[in-house]
């Protein structure tokens, strides 16, 4: 895999951002670019602790896909949320999520201060969660659009209602 670049087109900023990217000739892969500081980056543990989808219908087709990143020091663990919204009314979010479906995905970690590439890991869904992914892409594209910004605000509402509950599941795992 040739190395990937902080996109030039992202803000030097904590954020997330999925795309379709070339990593090797003749190769699009679907490419997950976090942005975080230093600090923080260095506390996360090497290994994903949970991955969530959460899609809604209504007021518009909106997928959320969630990430605890974190460690597990001492009975006490610190959690890192990310999360990335897919608009599945929009042809280029849609592609991005039939390849998440396909092909194992990046994800690449970046020092908010230097831009450097920090921790890469390539990652496949679970066929449950690929049969969910395109059970909501197929019923998508039989939905009519309406706000995604309503959209966006109780998708992130769901999440953090879900939040306890995930915690809870990830303490099980370190007990």
């Amino acid at each position: 895999m040739q190395p990937l670049s902080w996109p030039s087109d992202l803000p030097m900023a904590e954020l997330v951002s999925c795309r379709m990217a070339q990593t090797a000739p003749g190769r699009l892969q679907p490419v997950i670019y976090v942005m975080l500081p230093e600090k923080v980056l260095s506390t996360l543990a090497e290994q994903f602790i949970c991955r969530r989808f959460l899609f809604i219908r209504e007021p518009h087709p909106m997928l959320l896909w969630a990430m605890a990143l974190g460690t597990h020091t001492g009975g006490h663990g610190e959690v890192q949320w990310l999360r990335s919204f897919f608009d599945l009314q929009v042809s280029v979010d849609r592609y991005i999520v039939q390849h998440l479906c396909q092909q194992p995905h990046l994800l690449l970690f970046y020092a908010l201060e230097t831009a450097r590439l920090s921790r890469q890991f390539s990652l496949k869904l679970e066929f449950r969660q690929r049969d969910l992914l395109e059970a909501w892409l197929r019923l998508a594209s039989q939905l009519h659009p309406g706000n995604p910004a309503i959209a966006k605000r109780r998708l992130r509402e769901q999440l953090d209602q879900l939040k306890p509950q995930l915690l809870q599941e990830l303490s099980l795992l370190y007990e």
